[in-house]
């Protein structure tokens, strides 16, 4: 699967699929906001490296006292067009070496944080997200971390939100055709609206402080806001303690379990819900039929089977 931080593609939501999205490569998206910092002569030579990250880059990484916007530029010039996730072994040695050689062998994702601090730490966490989407549920809780520390610290960085949203973004596809049952996938348009709206009012949250240049918050919004698509969900609540399968527009999305809630992320539209009891009839199973009208950023309730 292509990288989205790395390579954008079109996006289309299907009516009747609940979430699943189809990703069209398109080579005239890549999201590339490192072009805002090519000035600065370390996240130039990132951009002509091949996406192979060197000693020197490490060392720019891992001083606290670097801003962590350069940082974030200067791996995403290493990232762009796939490049770094090409080099993933190379680069894997490279930076395991500096580490042994620079800091203790055994560091742990909370010592960066702690000791090399919360712009380190964060890069290593996207370095990971660009690396290969296998790591993004781990990179994604360690941005996390950093996004709490950032706010006990009284001091979240604005650039430091976008990069988590943008792990997100990587981590929700990596599920992309899951057919798991009822399976969810909100992270990828949820966290494009969040990034398009710190672009788009960037430095006007409280308590935030804009530190990326507006060239890149820009760059950001132009690659991103063709997939701002407006969006509902359906919420379905079990009433009973037995399964029940269900389908939306007659196609079927999955089973329910025993009194659990469900969300079904879909476009604004009409839906007909239909659920079938699955087991525990004497005779014939339970039918439940409903009719839905979901808007953008509504959420529709559905209760399905009874109580028992």
């Amino acid at each position: 699967m292509k990288k989205l931080i790395l390579t954008l593609c079109a996006v289309f939501v299907t009516m009747m699929s609940f979430a699943q999205y189809t990703f069209i490569s398109n080579s005239n998206y890549h999201l590339n906001f490192y072009k805002a910092y090519l000035d600065v002569p370390i996240v130039k030579k990132a951009s002509l490296a091949n996406g192979k990250i060197s000693n020197e880059m490490l060392d720019y990484i891992c001083k606290k006292a670097n801003p962590a916007d350069v940082k974030y530029a200067l791996i995403n010039a290493l990232g762009c067009n796939g490049k770094m996730s090409e080099n993933d072994e190379v680069n894997h040695k490279t930076i395991s070496s500096y580490f042994d050689t620079n800091y203790d062998s055994g560091m742990t994702f909370n010592d960066i944080l702690r000791v090399l601090g919360s712009s380190t730490a964060m890069s290593m966490a996207l370095i990971n997200a660009y690396t290969d989407w296998m790591y993004t549920e781990e990179a994604l809780e360690n941005a996390k971390k950093v996004n709490k520390k950032e706010y006990n610290d009284s001091r979240t960085l604005q650039s430091t939100l976008i990069m988590t949203q943008l792990i997100a973004i990587e981590y929700s596809m990596g599920f992309v055709g899951d057919v798991t049952p009822m399976g969810t996938q909100e992270g990828f348009i949820e966290s494009v609206k969040d990034i398009l709206g710190m672009c788009k009012y960037a430095g006007d949250a409280e308590g935030v402080s804009h530190d990326m240049r507006k060239s890149a918050f820009d760059m950001i919004y132009n690659c991103l806001k063709e997939f701002d698509m407006e969006v509902g969900k359906i919420k379905i609540i079990s009433k009973s303690s037995n399964p029940y399968q269900v389908s939306i527009n007659g196609k079927v999305i999955g089973n329910t379990e025993p009194y659990e809630v469900y969300i079904h992320q879909c476009s604004p539209g009409y839906y007909h819900i239909k659920a079938v009891q699955v087991s525990g009839y004497a005779f014939s199973p339970t039918v439940n039929n409903r009719d839905v009208n979901v808007e953008d950023g509504e959420t529709v309730t559905v209760t399905i089977g009874y109580e028992d």
